[in-house]
């Protein structure tokens, strides 16, 4: 498929020059490998890629959401610690 080519290609490409996880990330979910994925997410998360801010909401990551080293990773950003009163929120509430 033209998705497993782009994979290749990136693969290719990381050997001689910087290839952001984020591309990685969003072929490998694509193409359904869910550890590749990861791989990539925890690199995207090591680099700091403004993209990892939005592991807990993107709705490409969904088919991730019950993966254990989905919800480790998610964890080790520490979301609610960076906005103290988050844990406070009531987020499943219905907006009347």
């Amino acid at each position: 498929s033209y998705a497993k080519e782009v994979a290749v290609d990136l693969e290719e490409r990381r050997k001689t020059e910087y290839v952001s996880p984020v591309e990685l990330a969003t072929v490998y979910i694509g193409l359904g490998d869910v550890e590749k994925t990861l791989d990539a997410i925890e690199l995207a998360v090591e680099d700091r890629r403004g993209w990892s801010a939005y592991l807990r909401v993107h709705p490409i990551l969904d088919p991730l959401r019950n993966e254990p080293r989905f919800a480790q990773i998610v964890e080790r950003m520490k979301f609610h610690a960076a906005i103290p009163w988050m844990h406070t929120m009531n987020f499943d509430a219905t907006i009347a």
